[in-house]
């Protein structure tokens, strides 16, 4: 079965930016797509990571649920998540089920990334790489 979502996966100095694309909502392979290569990051050093949303159309309470295990990975391995770029329907959710007050969330990556004090960094320089794989 062909998952809804997938998710890119790109480092930006020390900054790990998760982009996913799709729909958000029930995913046989959820661990392969976010939450494995997420926990890889972390077995790699990285603490900080940007959740880019900016392409998701929809998400339900399950998809909702996909976050709050990366989420809660992270903060047990004493990292940090920002969300970004959500539409008006999925802050909707955040919002109905309260979890606007959980996450920090920026209308950009930039913005986002900022929020760690960093800078968005050009593919071309130093610092930049594209995690060899993009997961369907």
């Amino acid at each position: 079965m062909r998952s809804p979502f997938k998710a890119s996966y790109r480092e930006n100095g020390d900054i790990i930016i998760v982009k996913i694309v799709g729909k958000m909502f029930g995913c046989p392979n959820f661990e392969e797509i976010l939450y494995d290569p997420v926990n890889e990051q972390l077995d790699r050093g990285f603490r900080k990571f940007v959740l880019d949303m900016s392409r998701v159309r929809y998400i339900t309470s399950i998809g909702v649920s996909f976050i709050n295990a990366i989420y809660t990975s992270i903060k047990n391995d004493h990292g940090e998540i920002v969300l970004c770029g959500q539409n008006d329907r999925v802050l909707s959710v955040f919002h109905v089920a309260e979890l606007d007050r959980l996450y920090t969330s920026y209308p950009d990556v930039e913005k986002a990334i900022a929020s760690f004090g960093g800078t968005m960094l050009k593919q071309a320089e130093e610092g930049v790489s594209e995690i060899s794989r993009t997961i369907m």
